[in-house]
Parts: C-alpha cells; structure tokens; sequence
C-alpha cells in the first residue's frame, strides 16, 4: 500500500479508486465506434447462412469467418459489462458520499458499516477493471482470429 494511503479514509479510497477505473476504460469509449458495424456485419453472415448450406466448402467458409463477428461481440457484451460495473460503483459510491446520508448515520451504527463495506466493494470493482483493461482481449480486436 502506497504511504499515506492506510491514513486515508474509505471514502477517500473509494474516491482514488473511481478515478482509476474510470482511466482504465477509456478504451471502451474509443472501441465502441465498431460495435455498430460489427453487429450488421453479424446481421449479413447470418442472412447468407442458408446459402452455405448449399455446398460443403461454402459451409466450411461460412464456418470459419461467422466466428469473427460472433466473438466481437461477445467481447463487446463483456466490456459493456464492465461498463455497467462501472456505472454502479459511481452510484454505490454517490450514495456512500451524499452529505444527507452521512449527516444521518451515526459512526458506529450498523448503516456507518454497510457504507464503509459499499466503500470498499467500490475499490474492490475498480481493482478488477484495472486487471480486465490489462488483460490483452480487453477493447481490441481480437486479430488472431482473423489469420
């Protein structure tokens, strides 16, 4: 843990933690521009579907490159999933850090507790979009599909 970091307190944590997912998806936004294409892409291939019925090498063809769109968006919906993570950690941490809610609750209530544990699911969520926008799959397209 970096210094200064075990002074800090949940929110503020939860805060620094919000910023770096937010940072860490920035390449959704950029990506998203080909969701569009790809999924009339998709729309086509599986117009032509009954024609590559017609003829065994048109089947192992069609076979072949219907996977590319089928697994683009299927990436896509993960980072959509990650993008709605996203959206509920900023509502989790809105609520955590709304002044009415904290001038309301007590510091060692139950309700003082359950904002301190949403405070730290917040740093948890922003840790796994971090290692999700690390991982190489994450907003790009998969180009080994395609050789």
């Amino acid at each position: 843990m970096p210094d200064g970091q075990a002074e800090m307190s949940p929110t503020e944590k939860a805060l620094i933690a919000l910023h770096r997912a937010d940072e860490a998806k920035k390449p959704v936004d950029r990506k998203n521009k080909w969701k569009g294409a790809v999924s009339r892409i998709k729309w086509v291939m599986d117009a032509v579907s009954p024609i590559a019925e017609l003829h065994p090498f048109a089947k192992m063809a069609y076979g072949m490159v219907s996977v590319i769109p089928e697994t683009l968006l299927e990436q896509y919906q993960r980072d959509d999933n990650v993008l709605a993570l996203l959206g509920a950690m900023h509502d989790a941490f809105d609520f955590a850090h709304h002044e009415d809610t904290l001038k309301s609750i007590k510091p060692d209530s139950k309700q003082a507790e359950i904002l301190t544990m949403m405070l730290r699911d917040v740093c948890s969520c922003s840790d796994f979009i971090q290692s999700y926008a690390e991982d190489s799959q994450f907003c790009t397209l998969p180009l080994h599909l395609l050789y």
